[in-house]
């Protein structure tokens, strides 16, 4: 269908430039008629309404999927309503009135570049974006509270993802094998997140159960982004402070707290103590102050392994 529009454009412009030219050499007026974009074809559309919900789906030549109505979509295992057209779907518009988007409901959708969701929509059903390889950004409406499992799993083209303070939960597997995930930031300090390293990953390797991720995690200090961070070493910062030298205790900044800071800054307050060449930069000296005394030495140390100790245990300590 596409292909035939395409065809057709290409035959008006030269019917256009052949009267033209005629007329130009002859040297009459021609009054050239106007030309405007057609409508998109309806190709398919049903209904997608859980029980009691009036919504409907229509997809069309463009290669848009629109749902609309009131009440909730349905969840499926995997064959939606629009299956057939999985690989042709390039961008989801779902209607104010809409209060749920559907598990599994875009499964696959490699080829879909956008998705716009409405300020009606509640929730997000498990794995709703599972495999959605082309989309680079999307923005949660302000009413969801939880992501459940999978729900971005291996959507490789996210690069920056924003949390409200809304989100109060995020599931397994939420921001699993996002390979250009670079930034995660939780607005929320007491969001319950997952206890598993594939639940923020970049990748995740079966074999060895490696799961890696080389970008930042951004909450508030003292919060359970903190906590997740540094339990399985990934790099955090402080909402609005720098990742390379604003987390408190991550002297080394190598994105975790643990015994490797610990020895770090007894080692400084030895040169201190004996009159040595010191070596901590300005940051590192902020980082290792972790009492808030404005100087580094031996209760910073033993502050840094109890710290390091909680979260090791699965517990979620604080400076104070």
């Amino acid at each position: 269908m596409n292909r035939m529009k395409k065809t057709a454009v290409i035959v008006t412009a030269a019917a256009m430039l052949t009267v033209g030219s005629i007329g130009f050499i002859q040297g009459v007026s021609v009054d050239m008629p106007e030309f405007t974009a057609s409508a998109a074809d309806i190709v398919a559309s049903g209904e997608c309404g859980a029980e009691g919900a009036n919504v409907v789906w229509q997809f069309d030549s463009d290669g848009k999927l629109t749902i609309s109505g009131t009440g909730e979509m349905d969840d499926w295992d995997l064959k939606q309503p629009w299956y057939d057209y999985t690989f042709d779907i390039v961008t989801v518009e779902v209607k104010s009135g809409v209060t749920h988007v559907g598990e599994m409901a875009f499964n696959n959708f490699r080829d879909m570049t956008s998705i716009i969701l409405p300020d009606s929509v509640t929730s997000i059903g498990e794995s709703a974006f599972f495999d959605c390889r082309g989309i680079t950004s999307i923005e949660i409406p302000e009413g969801v509270t939880i992501l459940e499992d999978a729900v971005f799993y291996n959507c490789t083209g996210l690069e920056s993802v924003t949390l409200s303070a809304n989100i109060k939960e995020i599931k397994f597997g939420a921001f699993q094998n996002c390979e250009k995930l670079s930034s995660i930031t939780f607005n929320n300090p007491e969001c319950k997140i997952y206890d598993y390293k594939t639940t923020i990953c970049n990748s995740n390797d079966y074999e060895t159960g490696e799961a890696a991720f080389s970008g930042t995690i951004y909450g508030h200090a003292g919060s359970t982004a903190q906590a997740y961070a540094e339990k399985y070493g990934r790099k955090f910062a402080v909402i609005g402070g720098n990742a390379a030298s604003a987390d408190l205790g991550d002297v080394n900044e190598d994105g975790k707290v643990d015994s490797a800071d610990a020895s770090l800054v007894l080692s400084e307050y030895g040169l201190i103590q004996t009159g040595g060449n010191l070596t901590f930069t300005d940051a590192q000296k902020k980082s290792a102050d972790v009492n808030k005394d404005g100087k580094t030495d031996s209760s910073d140390a033993s502050k840094i392994l109890e710290y390091y100790g909680a979260v090791s245990t699965g517990k979620n300590p604080t400076w104070d």
